[in-house]
């Protein structure tokens, strides 16, 4: 039993991660026809997306453990300034702006991505500006 609720954990993941996909595809498809010169920004939203869901994710996390009483009520407003965070970047991100799109990078804290999204912003100076 155990194996099948990883193996439904892992279908609903990349079932996700599918559909954010396709969804940040059409929302560059929809931007292109309103700024033909832009670049393809689909990466970007893609993070926009996934820190937006990163944020409704810790939200969800922090009532189920206000719910079960495992939290003072006090640390409530303090608890929730991730969950700002996360959903603002994101929304920003998603509205293309540079300075969100930076500060997403660096909370990544992976080099790797921050590499990719050097030469990946590099590219598109020009639509940020």
């Amino acid at each position: 039993m155990e194996i099948l609720s990883k193996i439904i954990i892992w279908i609903v993941l990349l079932g996700s991660l599918w559909a954010i996909i396709k969804y940040t595809k059409k929302i560059d498809a929809e931007f292109k026809e309103w700024s033909p010169k832009s670049n393809p920004y689909v990466w970007g939203y893609l993070m926009g997306i996934l820190y937006f869901m990163f944020g409704i994710a810790i939200l969800c996390l922090f009532i189920h453990t206000f719910l079960n009483k495992e939290a003072d009520l006090i640390m409530l407003p303090i608890s929730l300034i991730p969950v700002y965070i996360n959903i603002a970047i994101g929304i920003k991100v998603i509205n293309r702006s540079e300075k969100a799109f930076m500060i997403a990078t660096v909370f990544t804290l992976n080099p790797i991505i921050w590499v990719i999204n050097y030469f990946y912003m590099k590219n598109r100076y020009d639509d940020f500006h």
